[in-house]
C-alpha cells in the first residue's frame, strides 16, 4: 500500500480508481462483440455494464488462486525439511 501513502503509514486509498477502468475494459469488449453481431445480422444489441459485475469478477480469479495455493499448501511446503 505505499504506492498511494507512506510505507508504515495508515491504509490509503487507491490512486485510480481501478473498477470504473475496468469496467470501461470490459464495456470496449462488449461494443465491439455487438458491432461484429451487427455487422452479421444487421440487429442491435444490449450491453449491460455496472461496477458491482466488475468488481465480483475481478475479485474471482484472486480468490480461486488464494484457495488453490492454500489447498497446495496442506500438501506442499517449501520450507519442509523433507526432500
Amino acid at each position: 500500500m505505499h504506492i498511494t501513502g507512506p510505507k508504515e503509514g495508515p491504509p490509503c486509498k487507491v490512486g485510480v480508481a481501478l473498477t470504473d477502468v475496468c469496467t470501461g475494459l470490459y464495456a470496449h469488449g462488449a461494443i465491439m462483440a455487438a458491432l461484429v453481431q451487427r455487422g452479421k445480422d444487421g440487429k442491435g444489441q444490449k450491453i449491460d455494464c455496472n461496477l458491482l459485475a466488475t468488481q465480483v469478477a475481478t475479485l474471482v480469479p484472486k480468490k480461486i488462486c488464494c484457495g488453490l495455493l492454500r489447498k497446495m499448501s496442506t500438501y506442499f511446503s517449501p520450507f519442509s525439511s523433507s526432500t
